[in-house]
């Protein structure tokens, strides 16, 4: 029996028996359905058909389950429909987990989720998504704030991207660092006015569980993060993109983002996994940053309720994460480009906690969800460090810029080669390119807008020869901004697909067509 998924490239075949376990009492209140599910694998690749297995677990509050009135069914957009009812045989009064398989063929098209829905007999019908990654998926880089958002969207539609990529600003949602006082499970972001309160740690949020649901809802009655932690940015961010059926995936807690702390009165300074009393400042050029330390601990439990809220915030709409930013290359953050200062970014080991207890975070909020890190590849340690920390995640994600220091010649082939390299050491993982990109500029050295076009061309060829689940290119558009004779950085401003007045460059039209190939 196949179920026609065809719209979507979907193939589901025969489902494969099921079992389901005992689990807790119901309480009291309205009768309410909480479903949590997973797929494993969450990712086909391209080319592949792979057996899914799919586990659900139904909990109601307020009311007993009935096993024989439970309808369930899964749903590709566009296609057909799994009866997965059928796969529960035993069932506590409240809560039921059921387990089956399905077989995927990524055979043609895209789809990043399925839609899960619970029918329960006399109880509100309860619908989510379950993340899926089939197929190829192409997307870019943005700046939600450079240029209006309504244009930026509408070059991604007019490209035919899927994902999204964009820097979440840590402290746009979280202005402070977070306080806890554990004795009264209060929390507060001014320790100066705060008695018994101190920097929250990772044994906070393992006793009080509700932490993360109150910062990820900071709106709702009761909630301690009221008026400390605000969503309306990204809320809307995230909202439009979905509308024009664009997949938002972000980069999160990357360090130079990171909230303030009010420490001695100084708003300016950013945390930093560097001991309590310690202060320095990040300087590219004559933009400087300050930073004051909190510890590594106090800096991974602030890291882990970030992420977790985030993911739980977005549970029905973000199913990627981008968890910070080349943690393998922040050592070369610090030494070379001055986007990061203190000790601990040259740690391997710190850095590697901070992957575990960002994906941690992000699989707390919505164990369904897919946590990626994007690896640098000219690291010379970059596959010690991706066999350290590849555990943690569920996509193994790389970032590649081989021009970045001179314009000739193009070196495209070696993205489709970090890609193989990935591959080869964990052959069980998936494989994105999540950044990689060609400037334009400064045209005195050599950088041109045909070389970009040859670099998009073979670096996309050579990732999708090699496997890659996707591409995401950076980024969409230019800077507004003309660099300093003296900035070691200028190529940061020429990545574009989009000249910085808003004019397509020909790469735009490259990249458009490859995205739109079959």
């Amino acid at each position: 029996m196949c179920t026609n998924f065809t719209a979507l490239g979907l193939c589901a075949i025969a489902l494969i028996g099921g079992a389901c376990v005992e689990d807790s009492p119901c309480g009291e209140g309205e009768a309410v359905l909480d479903i949590a599910a997973r797929m494993t694998p969450a990712v086909v690749a391209p080319g592949e058909t792979r057996s899914v297995e799919v586990e659900v677990e139904v909990r109601s509050r307020g009311r007993a389950l009935r096993l024989d009135a439970l309808e369930m069914d899964l749903r590709a957009v566009g296609g057909g429909t799994l009866d997965l009812a059928r796969a529960c045989v035993e069932s506590t009064e409240c809560a039921v987990t059921c387990a089956d398989a399905f077989e995927v063929s990524a055979t043609s098209g895209r789809v990043d989720h399925l839609v899960l829905t619970v029918r329960a007999g006399g109880m509100a019908d309860r619908s989510v998504a379950v993340p899926l990654l089939v197929g190829r998926h192409w997307g870019i880089v943005f700046v939600p704030h450079q240029r209006e958002l309504d244009e930026q969207i509408s070059d991604m539609t007019d490209l035919g991207i899927h994902f999204a990529k964009f820097w979440l600003d840590w402290s746009a949602v979280q202005e402070r660092a977070v306080y806890y006082d554990p004795e009264h499970g209060t929390v507060a972001v001014d320790p100066a006015r705060s008695q018994g309160f101190r920097l929250l740690t990772l044994d906070d949020l393992e006793i009080d569980q509700n932490l993360v649901v109150e910062y990820a809802l900071p709106e709702k009655d009761g909630s301690r993060f009221a008026g400390l932690v605000d969503w309306s940015h990204y809320d809307d961010v995230v909202q439009r993109l979905l509308q024009a059926d664009i997949r938002p995936l972000p980069l999160i807690a990357d360090a130079t983002t990171a909230p303030y702390i009010s420490a001695d009165g100084d708003a300016a300074r950013r945390i930093a996994p560097e001991p309590e009393g310690w202060s320095d400042e990040a300087c590219v050029l004559d933009r400087c940053q300050g930073y004051s330390g909190i510890g590594r601990e106090g800096y991974l439990a602030q890291a882990h309720l970030h992420a977790a809220g985030l993911a739980r915030r977005y549970d029905q709409a973000i199913f990627v994460w981008n968890t910070e930013n080349e943690l393998n290359w922040a050592w070369v953050h610090v030494a070379v480009a001055g986007w990061r200062v203190g000790e601990a970014w040259s740690d391997a080991d710190f850095c590697g906690r901070l992957v575990t207890a960002l994906a941690g975070g992000v699989h707390l909020g919505n164990p369904a969800a897919l946590a990626t890190m994007n690896f640098n590849i000219h690291d010379p340690f970059w596959t010690d460090r991706l066999g350290d920390w590849e555990d943690s995640l569920d996509i193994i994600g790389i970032g590649a810029y081989p021009n970045y220091l001179s314009a000739a010649p193009v070196q495209g082939e070696a993205v489709g080669e970090g890609v193989a390299q990935a591959r080869e050491q964990h052959p069980s993982k998936p494989v994105m390119v999540l950044e990689t990109g060609y400037p334009t500029g400064p045209v005195e050295n050599g950088y041109t807008e045909a070389l970009q076009v040859e670099f998009i061309e073979r670096s996309t060829a050579g990732s999708r020869g090699a496997g890659a689940i996707g591409y995401l290119h950076f980024k969409l558009e230019d800077l507004p901004t003309t660099p300093a004779p003296d900035d070691l950085q200028a190529v940061e401003h020429y990545w574009g697909l989009v000249r910085a007045d808003g004019t397509p460059k020909p790469s735009y039209t490259a990249f458009q067509a490859i995205v739109s190939a079959p």
